[in-house]
């Protein structure tokens, strides 16, 4: 039964989610998604210890919570992923098909732009000579990252496989 509180909650999370995430004015709700997410689980485990004679919190709390970070996951990846953003714009040409350039100069050099930006107003870069130039927050902050790709093992910054060469095929 303590599962079966854990589901509940999630399905109404899954209800309430695209709701607040329309309703909510700020650009990025992932603050609000797990706002939302600790108010219904909260109010779900006061539901369910007080309706079941005993609740087991971590039969219910398992689900709801690895429900939640792949909900939370999946918003992010349609809110911010290149990649995702890129399929779309292809899939929406009458074509299917767009040129590198036209992809890069319409829907993208403002998304590095504004990256630059970031870096460069958060300390971590700064403009010398028309080049962008690292920091030393900025290269501390590269050598936690560095770290943390260490551990994960990713020694590439390629994001799903390595890129292989055409010819090399044949």
């Amino acid at each position: 039964m303590s599962f079966l509180v854990g589901l509940i909650s999630l399905v109404v999370l899954a209800v309430v989610v695209p709701v607040v995430v329309r309703v909510s004015q700020r650009r990025n709700a992932i603050g609000i998604i797990v706002s939302a997410a600790l108010i219904i689980h909260v109010a779900g485990v006061i539901v369910g210890a007080s309706v079941l004679a005993e609740l087991d919190y971590w039969q219910c709390a398992s689900l709801y919570w690895f429900a939640t970070v792949i909900m939370i996951y999946a918003y992010g990846t349609c809110y911010r992923s290149l990649s995702v953003q890129m399929l779309l714009v292809v899939a929406r040409t009458g074509s299917r098909a767009i040129g590198v350039e036209p992809l890069y100069d319409q829907h993208f050099r403002g998304f590095i732009s504004d990256r630059i930006d970031a870096l460069v107003e958060g300390g971590r870069a700064e403009f010398r000579d028309g080049r962008i130039v690292i920091t030393p927050r900025g290269r501390s902050g590269a050598e936690l990252i560095s770290r943390a790709r260490r551990i994960f093992a990713l020694r590439e910054s390629r994001l799903y496989f390595t890129k292989v060469d055409p010819m090399e095929t044949v």
